[in-house]
């Protein structure tokens, strides 16, 4: 224990010690039975005696013991201020004011006497009888109203102020406020009534109502929004972050390469195979996963699609720009891998290139379209999804080149070319793959359909129309799907 506390104990219990009463100071035994007082001479009243004690006085009735401790004086002087406190608020409950100054104590006075610490609750008490005169309040002089101001004399438009008489001066500047203040009263009437003339005819629509496609990229702030939103979650807690975009595509590149190439022996009649296989993987991914996080969009966004007024068509859009963001790093490994084997860019392939990604692109969100509308009424459509890509994985020329469609089926594989995911993938090897052969001539005569270029021209025409198509049944859907969420 420090000093300082110790002697604070100390000077505690000698306080206590001091208020302690021995049983020799107490009063004697006052006898119940006293003399009969003494009979009044003639002429004069008996004296007035008090009335004897009945009880033996205990060491409560005495009076407290005078504070010598510093701690026990502090102690005694917040005692008359809280007493202080509480009868200058009782005076003015009743109505009294009374002076701070005549009841606050000065903090330079140092010991106070216990008789003086003790307020008696009948020395407080004021008889309403004793209540202070309430002070009567002046009335406050009552403004002279101004004079009238006549907004139609203009004889001192033109006048300066500063030229004219103080009583002129002061008129004239009442009336020019009140012209302009009337003024403005005008043109705001005559505004509010052409607001309502031109409202007046105007349908009431639901805020959603009449979106569609082109309202979703007239709100690219909220379409933005919602991209970083996607993209930020799925990296969530990630420890590599975006270089899963990276990892996954290249593992998948190695299993397809490794298992159809080496093992079942199919690089041996393709040039590069692991080129040809790799392009059609970036496509595939994209148009599935675009397909498949369309689909599921409107049902795991169903807080935003419930509570805000926005176009819905916009979370569909939305997972198609986020599965285009991650084709990026795709195709940073595919150029790597096609400039180490000698690939050169050239105009045709780039045009090829630009048809495959607009063909997936609209087939993708087309479908996202559908699907999402549709998985809000039923959920089947989500497991319906993942077994389509266990089909569109077989159904482009991908593990096998289209060489082989043509040599089993001659005439008939013209059909195979009615797929427009079939014709997306052979765009995309003739931008990147054919490139990379030793003779892209002979390359792209064995390997490629002739005409290749008009198929993507008319698939591309095909997904403007599944859009168009995917937007209707949207639209014919939307009315309840907050009510099916």
């Amino acid at each position: 224990m420090r000093f300082g506390a110790r002697r604070r104990a100390a000077g505690k219990h000698a306080g206590d010690r001091s208020r302690r009463v021995r049983p020799d100071q107490l009063a004697p035994q006052v006898e119940e039975s006293l003399a009969p007082p003494v009979e009044a001479e003639q002429g004069w009243p008996a004296p007035v005696t008090d009335p004897p004690p009945t009880l033996t006085p205990g060491p409560e009735a005495l009076p407290p013991a005078e504070p010598s401790t510093r701690r026990e004086r502090r102690q005694a002087r917040k005692e008359v201020k809280r007493e202080d406190k509480l009868r200058r608020d009782y005076d003015r409950a009743l109505g009294i004011d009374v002076p701070p100054d005549e009841v606050a104590v000065q903090p330079d006075e140092v010991a106070v006497q216990p008789d003086e610490v003790a307020v008696q609750s009948d020395e407080v008490a004021v008889q309403p009888d004793e209540v202070a005169i309430q002070p009567v309040e002046e009335p406050e002089p009552a403004e002279e109203p101004a004079a009238e101001v006549d907004l139609e004399d203009d004889s001192l438009a033109d006048v300066p102020l500063s030229d004219l008489p103080q009583e002129d001066r002061r008129r004239e500047r009442r009336r020019r406020q009140a012209v302009r203040q009337r003024e403005r009263q005008e043109l705001v009437a005559v505004a509010a009534a052409e607001h309502a003339a031109r409202i007046e005819d105007v349908p009431l629509t639901p805020p959603s109502a009449n979106n569609g496609m082109l309202a979703v990229f007239q709100k690219r702030y909220l379409l933005k929004l919602l991209v970083k939103r996607e993209v930020s979650a799925r990296y969530q807690s990630s420890f590599l972050g975006l270089l899963w975009s990276y990892i996954g595509p290249a593992c998948q590149f190695f299993i397809y390469w490794f298992v159809l190439g080496t093992i079942l022996g199919l690089h041996k009649e393709v040039e590069n195979f692991g080129i040809h296989i790799f392009c059609g993987l970036v496509v595939v991914h994209f148009f599935t996963e675009t397909f498949a996080a369309g689909t599921r969009s409107i049902v795991r966004n169903k807080s935003l699609v419930a509570k805000l007024a926005l176009p819905r068509e916009m979370f569909p859009v939305a997972s198609m720009l986020v599965s285009l963001f991650h084709v990026v790093p795709q195709m940073v490994i595919l150029i790597a891998g096609c400039l180490y084997l000698g690939w050169t860019p050239d105009p045709v392939g780039m045009l090829a290139l630009v048809l495959g990604f607009l063909i997936a692109m609209l087939l993708g969100t087309a479908g996202a379209l559908l699907f999402s509308a549709a998985n809000v009424y039923f959920r089947d459509f989500g497991n319906v999804v993942n077994i389509l890509h266990m089909f569109i994985r077989f159904s482009v020329p991908m593990i096998y080149p289209y060489s082989i469609v043509h040599t089993r089926f001659g005439e008939a594989a013209q059909y195979y070319l009615w797929n427009p995911l079939a014709d997306c993938v052979l765009l995309v090897q003739r931008a990147f793959w054919v490139g990379t052969t030793d003779d892209l001539k002979a390359t792209e005569a064995k390997h490629l359909p002739p005409d290749l270029l008009i198929w993507g021209i008319g698939m591309m025409g095909i997904g403007f129309v599944m859009l168009i198509i995917g937007q209707l049944v949207f639209s014919k859907l939307e009315s309840k799907i907050p009510e099916r969420l």
